[in-house]
């Protein structure tokens, strides 16, 4: 079966060679280097953009999990407003705005906690630590494309 075309990858790739193009051009204005960086920026949107959402819903889930794993080293109004974010996920799984939104939220209260945890709080501070490098390591914008 014949896809539409051109998809949201050849598009963007599309939008990435033209700006290519036009830094070809430019030489050695000073405006290359951004435009350089703006193009490999859509390219790695391009190879990414399909799985966000899964990446997002596992980030959201596994963020909420570590603060409810250290509850008891977080303060009360922290970890209520992580449970009801747990509580109350987005109404449509397939709403893109609304898993940005509430994995933000949840980022935001993991920053709030990382800021609050006391100085003997290690297993948390580990916890938490593990858990940023394993979203850097899942995230498909910074993963190499296939």
């Amino acid at each position: 079966m014949a896809g539409s075309h051109p998809t949201i990858d050849e598009q963007l790739d599309g939008i990435a060679r033209l700006i290519d193009r036009t830094v070809e051009r430019l030489d050695t204005d000073p405006s290359a280097d951004r435009l350089s960086a703006a193009a490999g920026t859509l390219r790695r949107i391009a190879g990414s953009w399909h799985a966000m959402a899964g990446y997002l819903s596992w980030d959201t889930e596994a963020t909420l999990a570590v603060l409810e794993a250290h509850a008891d080293v977080l303060p009360d109004g922290l970890t209520d407003r992580a449970r009801r974010l747990a509580a109350e996920p987005a109404d449509d799984p397939l709403d893109g705005r609304a898993a940005q939104d509430d994995n933000l939220a949840a980022r935001d209260l993991l920053a709030e906690a990382v800021r609050s945890l006391p100085d003997d709080a290690r297993a948390a501070r580990t916890a938490f630590t593990s858990h940023l490098r394993e979203r850097i390591a899942r995230d498909p914008v910074g993963r190499p494309r296939t």
